[in-house]
């Protein structure tokens, strides 16, 4: 799953609380990567986007 997360720029946090008497390990993503990559989405979305309307336009 790290190596899958790691190819689209995302990492994971771990943390090992005791409970029950068991190591239980929690992983979450770096909130940091998912903000990140949002934003990198975000700027290509618009960028289709503006592709777009340039296209319909030049069709006019």
């Amino acid at each position: 799953m790290g190596q899958y997360l790691s190819q689209l720029g995302l990492s994971t946090e771990s943390r090992r609380p005791l409970e029950d008497g068991q190591r239980v390990r929690y992983y979450r993503l770096n909130t940091e990567d998912v903000e990140f990559i949002q934003k990198v989405l975000d700027y290509r979305q618009r960028q289709r986007e503006e592709r777009e309307r340039k296209r319909q336009d030049e069709q006019e």
